[in-house]
């Protein structure tokens, strides 16, 4: 397969794995806003044993569950979204533009020189009967 194809394949696995963790966390954010701000407020703590400033943390916690982290959250689904489906469609539509990258045969001739004589038991040479 060329590198191209191996390239955009790639980018749509990793498109599609952001886009299905995006729309898992619109999910608990719209659908589940009790188990989304316990979980904010658990970050905001862990931030806070780390030793970031308090002032940041709080920003990040309000930032949580405010309406703009919301349309920031449909905004990464639909761009993640996008971004699959782009590459899927360039996958399929260069697939049959792009030949495949052929890799050259190359037969390597053995070794010349004189063939190591057959042991027996004990790395003695064997002598012929």
């Amino acid at each position: 397969m060329n590198e191209s194809l191996e390239t955009f394949r790639h980018w749509f696995w990793v498109s599609l794995v952001m886009f299905l963790f995006y729309v898992w966390l619109l999910f608990l954010k719209t659908r589940r806003p009790q188990t989304w701000l316990r979980y904010n407020s658990a970050e905001a703590a862990i931030w806070s044993r780390l030793g970031l400033p308090r002032g940041l943390v709080e920003s990040a916690r309000r930032f949580g569950a405010s309406r703009l982290s919301t349309v920031c959250l449909w905004m990464l689904v639909v761009a993640f979204a996008l971004l699959a489906f782009l590459n899927a469609g360039a996958y399929v539509y260069f697939k049959a533009r792009i030949p495949p990258h052929r890799q050259p045969i190359h037969l390597n001739p053995a070794p010349a020189g004189r063939p190591k004589p057959a042991t027996g038991s004990g790395g003695v040479p064997k002598t012929p009967p």
